[in-house]
């Protein structure tokens, strides 16, 4: 961790250049989680060439590499515990996932009304301060002032795009974005392509709102490690477009002479392990009898 630290189309247009705002004389904290960042990486005979942003601040910052996460060190139960201090059974996120063995395995823990604790957005809310959420686990439906929550469709009933757009806050926060061509419409939310998309919607809402507390989760970086391992090429590419990524946000901070009134933290949730195997427990259980899944991939019995 280191400091230096988106009706009618004119109600979309005072969306667009109204709404709560901080003010850039005003202290500022942003946590940026990048998914799956590791200590080791810090270690790197190359980490100053491969990842200058990150260099940098770790020799004009502090760093501390050797973090253990909570337990289970999972997404979703991790960023639950950066922003309330707690250990998951105290906050109640368990899982990436809800435990609903009588509905279906799909569904994540999207819902800040899961979250048994007030978290640090509930105090920037109670002191009528501005905040600021990009693609942060567990908070549709928090208190946040500017946000864009982490959700996918996980049926063909809705797109992600539009379940989004349910979801953003203060409504028409997405359509905003749009209808000012900070964003395409029909930009793709797969990949690298959301992170690009979710990086112009952080950019934007903390160049125009300047938010007391920023949360900003860059994603492919876990996708790459799950896909081809923690030390493969294709993972290295993604922390070095992560790196880019922060380097904006420096740049920004450099111009405005911001550096002075703000923390910046980096941090991941997890680390990660290479394996050759994998082991579905549920596979022996069902094939023991001991639980039966229907053709809805949902559990009949257990």
């Amino acid at each position: 961790m280191i400091r230096y630290s988106l009706i009618l189309s004119i109600s979309i247009a005072v969306f667009s250049c109204g709404g709560f705002k901080g003010s850039w004389s005003d202290p500022r904290v942003i946590l940026v989680s990048v998914d799956g960042l590791r200590g080791d990486l810090f270690n790197r005979s190359d980490f100053s060439e491969r990842f200058p942003n990150l260099h940098r601040l770790t020799t004009s910052g502090s760093l501390c590499n050797n973090v253990s996460s909570v337990f289970p060190s999972l997404t979703y139960p991790s960023h639950t515990s950066m922003i309330t201090g707690e250990l998951p059974l105290k906050h109640g996120i368990l899982n990436n996932h809800p435990f609903q063995p009588e509905i279906n395995f799909s569904d994540w823990n999207w819902y800040q009304d899961s979250v048994r604790v007030e978290s640090i957005i509930d105090k920037i809310k109670q002191n009528e301060m501005v905040s600021l959420g990009i693609s942060w686990p567990v908070t549709v439906g928090a208190p946040i002032t500017w946000g864009f929550p982490e959700i996918k469709s996980i049926n063909d009933t809705i797109s992600t795009a539009s379940l989004v757009m349910k979801h953003d806050m203060p409504d028409h926060f997405l359509e905003s974005a749009q209808l000012r061509g900070i964003i395409n419409p029909q930009a793709s939310t797969e990949g690298y392509s959301r992170d690009v998309l979710l990086h112009k919607i952080f950019m934007d809402a903390f160049r125009r709102k300047r938010p007391h507390l920023s949360l900003y989760h860059m994603i492919q970086t876990d996708y790459e490690q799950h896909d081809y391992g923690k030390h493969s090429s294709e993972a290295l590419e993604a922390f070095a477009f992560m790196d880019s990524l922060i380097g904006n946000i420096m740049i920004f901070l450099d111009e405005n002479n911001l550096w002075s009134s703000t923390t910046l933290f980096i941090t991941g949730d997890h680390g990660f392990r290479d394996v050759d195997k994998h082991l579905n427990v549920n596979r022996l259980f069902a094939d023991q009898g001991w639980l039966k899944i229907t053709d809805n991939n949902t559990i009949e019995n257990w």
